[in-house]
């Protein structure tokens, strides 16, 4: 949100601040917002900036020939000496070339900084208000005068509150579907029955087996998995300044999932198995491929369309070579892979959760000590730098956090779709903030919950039948992309 100062300043600045600043609005363009009265108050005062400031110029000609002629006095010169005139044809000349270049604005009619700023803030000004709001706020002002409140108390306490409410909501809905997801499936048991079984380590043997032995690492592989996923998702939107950006949707996941479907392939059919820390790092090293590609294509499209598209090509080259080694594979395990390319949590151990827990822990403390950067970071890359962040090891960093965090979820789980994507959005709308210390963990919580709903989906709707968690994941997903793009595309 600007000040009318704030675009009145842009008039009396130098060539050099004012092009910094306008640089600086486009770069945040899209999380701008000004007052109706602020843009009242710009357009309104606008040619008398531009007035003030061209008079300020030719008043300083008036004092040159003030000066000049003083010295002609003071000194006993006279009027058409030549040392006084080349003087005075010197200033003068230094004083224009110095106006053209810095005052950019001479007239009201040809105002370019007003078309610019017109082209920055399309759609992004306050409706205006009526009376009875405008005296509202005056009566609040003066309320805040009286009373000696800050400016914002209140405000600061309802987003306190809104902050701790959105937490608690997130989770509220995790232990509900923890509880949920453990008691789904062929055996029913209640509440009582569960928590006997998790805490104090009693009840049917069978029930037992079931919860500890499949339910209770498949849900913490859901949650740790689902937490990563959409912090990966966060961290490639941050890196690309694109709302639609996510491991899937680029093709990251996809080049994950193939370089481990090939080394899959090659180990089993020499009788070899893989272990997690293997998986993981051919999960990354595929990650770190795609999104080598997706760096590149970067580098020559600046349309968001056009990058989504190239991003989208590389998980489908990804996907249909990996489908094609898959088919034509003649060991009965290595067939088996089809069900974990489309994407699954099923058959997930109690080593696999140690590893991914250790992989995924480690990776999101240091995403979150990166929340200030992050966070500078959102406001563009000059900002940044002021304060002090190296773009180059920031960038690197994020790309290979989230690559990391991505490359954990394929190999485990395969790909999984949209929920890179639709959660920080959603937790964004929630939280009404964007700012990295608050979105990372609330992202995580966020994804478990997303992650819990629809693997309880794709685990009972259809039972004994297990649907693909990507399939149930683009359904819920997909909509919110959908409305991203919409609402993006009303705002241009």
């Amino acid at each position: 949100m600007f000040d009318t100062n704030v675009l009145l300043n842009l008039y009396r600045y130098s060539a050099k601040t004012r092009n910094s600043l306008l640089d600086a609005f486009q770069s945040f363009r899209d999380r701008v917002w000004i007052p109706y009265q602020v843009a009242y108050e710009y357009m309104r005062k606008r040619c008398e900036v531009i007035y003030e400031t061209v008079q300020r110029y030719d008043q300083f000609k008036k004092e040159i020939d003030a000066f000049t002629n003083k010295a002609i006095d003071t000194l006993r010169l006279t009027s058409s000496d030549d040392e006084i005139s080349d003087l005075k044809r010197y200033l003068f000349k230094w004083l224009d070339s110095n106006k053209d270049r810095n005052l950019l604005v001479l007239n009201a009619e040809a105002d370019e900084i007003l078309d610019k700023i017109l082209t920055i803030f399309e759609g992004k000004v306050g409706a205006k208000l009526s009376q009875d709001e405008i005296d509202a706020i005056k009566k609040e002002g003066k309320e805040r005068y009286e009373k000696s409140i800050p400016p914002g108390y209140m405000d600061d306490k309802k987003r306190t509150a809104r902050y701790w409410m959105a937490f608690l909501i997130l989770a509220v809905f995790l232990m509900i579907l923890f509880v949920w997801n453990v008691n789904a499936g062929s055996i029913h048991l209640s509440v009582s029955e569960i928590l006997n079984i998790i805490f104090r380590h009693q009840g049917d043997a069978t029930a037992y087996n079931i919860i500890w032995e499949i339910r209770l690492p498949r849900i913490l592989s859901v949650i740790i998995l689902g937490g990563a996923l959409s912090v990966s998702g966060f961290l490639l939107q941050t890196f690309f300044n694109n709302p639609i950006a996510g491991p899937f949707v680029l093709g990251i996941s996809s080049g994950a999932k193939l370089v481990v479907a090939l080394l899959m392939i090659y180990f089993l059919s020499r009788s070899i198995s893989m272990g997690s820390a293997a998986m993981i790092i051919a999960a990354f090293i595929g990650s770190m491929i795609s999104m080598g590609f997706v760096l590149l294509v970067a580098k020559k499209v600046h349309n968001m369309s056009m990058l989504v598209i190239s991003g989208v090509m590389i998980g489908y080259i990804c996907s249909a070579v990996t489908d094609f080694v898959v088919t034509f594979a003649d060991d009965s395990n290595i067939v088996n892979l089809h069900n974990w390319s489309l994407g699954s949590f099923s058959g997930m151990s109690w080593g696999n959760v140690k590893v991914m827990a250790i992989v995924v822990l480690l990776t999101m403390v240091i995403v979150f000590f990166m929340s200030k950067p992050i966070g500078a970071y959102q406001l563009g890359e000059v900002y940044a730098q002021n304060m002090g962040v190296n773009i180059k090891l920031f960038r690197i960093g994020l790309i290979l956090l989230s690559s990391i965090l991505s490359a954990c979820v394929t190999a485990f789980a395969g790909p999984i779709s949209f929920v890179g994507i639709a959660v920080p959005h959603i937790v964004k709308s929630l939280l009404k903030t964007a700012r990295p210390l608050l979105v990372i963990p609330a992202c995580f919580l966020g994804g478990a919950v997303f992650c819990l709903f629809c693997d309880l989906i794709a685990r009972t709707v259809f039972a004994p039948t297990e649907l693909s968690i990507s399939s149930v994941t683009a359904v819920f997903g997909a909509p919110v992309v959908i409305y991203i793009m919409i609402r993006r595309q009303k705002r241009n």
